[in-house]
């Protein structure tokens, strides 16, 4: 039940990512989003009481979200545009 704060964050990360930043900062923006989510995941859940390696795997998590997020966004925008030029 922990886990879904870093993975719905990134989530929301990578959106932002493919729609709101521009194309030279998109990765610097989701490398630290994704560390910043998860250092206050592991904060929150009081993980980092007990090993930081649930800091990496927090930052991971929503690293892996975030980054599948833009790609589906961008491949979603991608279709959409094909699917309104031939219309």
């Amino acid at each position: 039940m922990e886990e879904i704060f870093p993975v719905g964050s990134g989530i929301v990360l990578g959106l932002v990512v493919a729609y709101l930043v521009s194309g030279r900062l998109r990765g610097w923006v989701l490398a630290i989003g994704s560390i910043l989510i998860g250092f206050i995941a592991s904060w929150v859940s009081g993980e980092l009481a007990m090993s930081w390696l649930y800091l990496l795997v927090d930052i991971g998590q929503a690293l892996i979200a975030g980054g599948l997020t833009w790609i589906l966004a961008l491949r979603w925008r991608r279709l959409v545009g094909t699917a309104r030029y031939q219309a």
